[in-house]
């Protein structure tokens, strides 16, 4: 059985190359996206756009037959810094309508 791990570095990849072309369009730089397991990170200015991977619950179950389920939830928190509120309030709405575009797209062909 393989590493929830693997899944998580395979997101990670998925992401960091999905959001480079909006980053880059938007802020002229190229997002790092980072696994993390705690739910605090601390984060630079100089450092955004930043988007942070945590696993923060994993339920395993059997089931009647004795077999085991699992489910896992994953977060994604994206940051980004643009001084006028406007354009932020913008950027969010279109950073988060990107990352759901980029993860159905792959559930599509996966």
């Amino acid at each position: 059985m393989a590493s929830f791990f693997v899944t998580l570095q395979a997101l990670q990849t998925l992401l960091d190359t999905g959001l480079q072309n909006f980053c880059s369009a938007r802020w002229g730089k190229l997002p790092t996206i980072k696994i993390a397991f705690r739910k605090r990170q601390e984060v630079v200015v100089a450092d955004l756009p930043v988007g942070f991977i945590t696993r923060p619950d994993n339920t395993i179950q059997d089931d009647d037959v004795g077999i085991a389920q699992g489910e896992h939830t994953v977060l994604f928190y994206f940051g980004i810094y643009e001084e006028d509120r406007e354009k932020a309030a913008q950027y969010v709405i279109e950073a988060t309508e990107e990352i759901e575009s980029i993860i159905r797209e792959y559930r599509d062909w996966e």
